[in-house]
Formats: structure tokens, C-alpha cells, sequence
């Protein structure tokens, strides 16, 4: 599944770079990629080495020894940028002292709207990173307990609210967890149906598919991110189906592997590109921020993210020693 990750990451960059396909954010099409994606791996990892209750607090140190040392890297190469050249971008134009420090939190970074936060989130894609952190301490406890269709009905409940407009579209519908559990709760139970799970998916599908269809086709609701988040949907969990069921090689891997550092870096290279006075406009410049992306990417998983990928196996170790499966997630 690495090259449909690093996919969705370059999706996510170019749709920072303006570029939209039909009028559509793909951006916001592979962000629910994404999301399906993480509740299919961390089921995969809690039922693989983390499956007692007691050994949550284990999960969760696994996690942030998955999203931090890549994420403090470039959050500090960034702010090394904007106190030594600035950065000239509404979404990011100042840092305090306790902003910097919200932001190596990562969770307060999904409220990127509040006011303590705004214009303050230093790598802008950071904001679902924070939603996935939510869901990272959501999921063993659905798990463990059993709460999984539970959590899911009332998140599709919520979303459905969000949907029709009855609370905040782009809030409830798509940043924030309790409209967006759902979503990867559908990537959960692809990795573990349990009792009910496949007829859960199939009708929770349905149901997406026919809002999708009555949004494009009687214009109902048409409010941002309604298409592209049932399209994410619609599209995106059939291929993570399909994807599952593949063995993969080590080219699929190292594609996989530098997916996290194109989704971080790239907003640092737009700013430095339009510093340099090159326009992402053109084809040629374009490739060539994305192929830095991808360069830069390569080297800081080679440098920042290998070392804590034998501290997460030993950890897994400790908890499951008598599973040796390790897989890098």
C-alpha cells in the first residue's frame, strides 16, 4: 500500500499548489484516503502486538514514536526558515512561544481554527495529523471494548448532521473526529470485520454513494468538502480493499516510506519556492518541487526515521513476544 500512500501525499501537495482537478480538491479526496487507511494499519497493529487493555499506554507511545521525530524535524527546519526569512502565507505568520509549543503537541494543531491557533499551525497539514493523533487515542479502547459499531453509528449520525448542513460542514464533516470516526472505523473493519462488520461496510458504502450521487446530481447540499469527502469514500475504500488482499516489494515499501516527509515538507518548499521567485505555475517547476519533496522526504526517513523504527519493533517485542511479524507503520 506504500505507492498509494506516497500517491495520496503528492495528491495532497499539488493541491497546495493550486491545482484542482474538475473543480474538485483532491487534496481533501486523498486526506479521507488517509484516514481509511490509518484505522485498517492501527487495527492491524493493536490486534498484532497490542491487543490486551493494559497494553494501550504501549500503543500510544508506539504512535508518537511514529509521527514525531519526521514531524519535530520539519517543524524545526520550518521555524528556522521563518525567524532567519519569513514566511509570507495567511495560514502561517507568526509563532509564539506557546504556539510553538501547541504545535510540537501535534493534537492542538487539528484546532487550527481557534483563536489561540490561527495563523499560528507552522505546517499547515498538520491539522489532520492532529485529528489522526484523536483517533490513535480513540482506537485501542473501541477495540478493546468492543465499541467499534457503536462509535461508528454515531459518527455517521454526526456526519450526517454536517452533511445537511445542520452543524459545520467543514468542521464536522471533515476535520474534526466525531464527524469523521466513521470513516476510519470503514478502514478498521476492512482489516478486522468481526460479527456484523462486512454488512456495516457494504450499507455505510451505500449510503455514500447515494448522498455522492444526490449531491452531483440534484445539487443538494453541494457545500464545502461534501463531494470530496464521499468521493474520498466512494473511491478510496475500494481500493484499499483491493490493495489489502496484495503482497508487496521493497520498491512499493520505499515508496511507502517516504510518504510522510512528501506530506510534511512540501508546504516549506511552496514557501521557499515563491521566496526564490519561481512559479509552481509551470509544469518544469512544479516537478521540480515535488521531486525535492520527494529527495528530502527519502533523506529524513533515512536519518530521523529509522532510528525509532527498531525502538517501536523492541516495544512491539515487549508486548507480543511471541509474534516476531514486525510491520513498519
Amino acid at each position: 500500500m506504500g505507492t498509494y500512500r506516497l500517491i495520496l501525499a503528492l495528491l495532497v501537495a499539488i493541491s497546495h499548489m493550486g491545482v484542482s482537478i474538475f473543480g474538485v480538491n483532491e487534496g481533501v479526496i486523498a486526506v479521507i484516503s488517509f484516514l481509511m487507511i490509518s484505522g485498517f494499519v492501527m487495527t492491524a497493529l493493536i490486534n498484532g502486538h497490542y491487543r490486551n487493555a493494559q497494553d494501550i499506554p504501549a500503543f500510544y507511545l508506539d504512535r508518537l514514536l511514529r509521527l514525531q521525530p519526521q514531524y519535530l524535524f520539519y517543524l524545526a527546519l520550518t521555524l528556522t526558515y521563518f525567524f532567519t526569512v519569513g514566511i509570507d502565507d495567511p495560514l502561517f505568520n507568526s509563532a509564539t512561544l506557546e504556539s510553538i509549543i501547541l504545535n510540537v503537541l501535534i493534537i492542538p494543531a487539528n484546532f487550527y481554527m481557534t483563536e489561540t491557533l490561527n495563523a499560528r499551525v507552522i505546517i499547515p497539514p498538520a491539522w489532520s495529523l492532529g485529528l489522526e493523533a484523536c483517533f490513535y487515542l480513540t482506537i485501542p479502547i473501541l477495540v478493546a471494548f468492543r465499541l467499534r459499531h457503536l462509535a461508528l453509528a454515531i459518527s455517521l449520525i454526526i456526519f450526517l448532521f454536517s452533511y445537511s448542513t445542520v452543524i459545520d460542514t467543514n468542521l464536522f464533516g471533515y476535520r474534526f473526529l466525531p464527524g469523521t470516526l466513521f470513516m476510519f472505523l470503514l478502514g478498521s473493519f476492512l482489516c478486522d470485520a468481526g460479527r456484523h462488520g462486512k454488512l456495516i461496510i457494504l450499507s455505510t458504502y451505500s449510503l455514500c454513494c447515494s448522498l455522492l450521487a444526490a449531491t452531483i446530481i440534484f445539487n443538494t447540499y453541494r457545500v464545502p468538502y461534501n463531494i470530496e469527502t464521499l468521493l474520498g469514500v466512494v473511491l478510496g475504500l475500494p481500493i484499499i480493499y483491493l490493495l489489502k488482499k496484495r503482497k508487496y516489494g521493497k520498491l512499493d515499501q520505499t515508496l511507502g516510506n517516504i510518504s510522510y516527509g512528501v506530506f510534511l515538507n512540501h508546504f516549506l518548499l511552496l514557501w521557499i519556492w515563491k521566496e526564490l521567485g519561481l512559479s509552481i505555475s509551470s509544469p518544469s517547476q512544479m516537478t521540480a518541487l515535488i521531486m525535492t519533496s520527494i529527495t528530502l522526504a527519502w533523506a529524513s526517513y533515512q536519518f530521523i526515521e529509522k532510528p525509532a523504527i527498531q525502538i517501536r519493533k523492541d516495544l512491539r517485542r515487549s508486548c507480543n513476544p511471541n509474534n516476531q511479524g514486525q510491520r513498519k507503520v
